[in-house]
């Protein structure tokens, strides 16, 4: 072998090697989508909880005045 053909060599293993690290970066770009998505839906569930314990505090302290007004009549 001579000398460009070690080069040219040298020059198809790091065009692979370039391959497989963006097929990687791609992979990785899409589990990071994915992630962004779930975080995204978590975020909303615990915003409808948040809300949800609120009402039921709300309707707890409600239930509480109308026990209080019930016991004094």
């Amino acid at each position: 072998m001579n000398e460009a053909d070690n080069i040219n060599e040298v020059i198809q293993q790091r065009k692979e090697d370039i391959n497989k690290i963006e097929s990687i970066m791609r992979n990785i770009n899409e589990m990071a989508k994915d992630i962004n998505q779930e975080v995204y839906d978590q975020g909303k569930k615990l915003e409808r909880i948040d809300q949800h314990v609120k009402t039921a505090a709300n309707n707890v302290d409600m239930a509480n005045d109308n026990l209080v007004q019930a016991n004094d009549h």
